[in-house]
């Protein structure tokens, strides 16, 4: 006999957050691969690293794909928590 871990309440609200959390993070990445300007937001910027224009141009490209990388991990995890829901 199985024993379920969860009840149907439970499992349709884990279900209802992965959805609406696997349409948001894909989305969030999207718009960080192709460097959205209203997210540059979220970025910390130094000082010393502003004087080389080069460098902190390939430095926010860096960070942008990063941040996109790490939106579409966190979506498969929610794919993860939908499909143990």
């Amino acid at each position: 006999m199985k024993w379920p871990i969860c009840g149907p309440k439970l499992s349709l609200c884990c279900s209802i957050i992965s959805v609406w959390g696997i349409i948001q993070f894909i989305l969030l990445g999207i718009f960080f691969f192709i460097q959205s300007a209203p997210l540059i937001d979220d970025f910390e910027f130094e000082k010393k690293n502003a004087t080389d224009i080069l460098v902190f141009e390939e430095g926010l490209k860096e960070a942008f794909h990063q941040r996109a990388y790490n939106c579409w991990v966190a979506a498969f995890l929610y794919i993860g928590l939908l499909i143990f829901a």
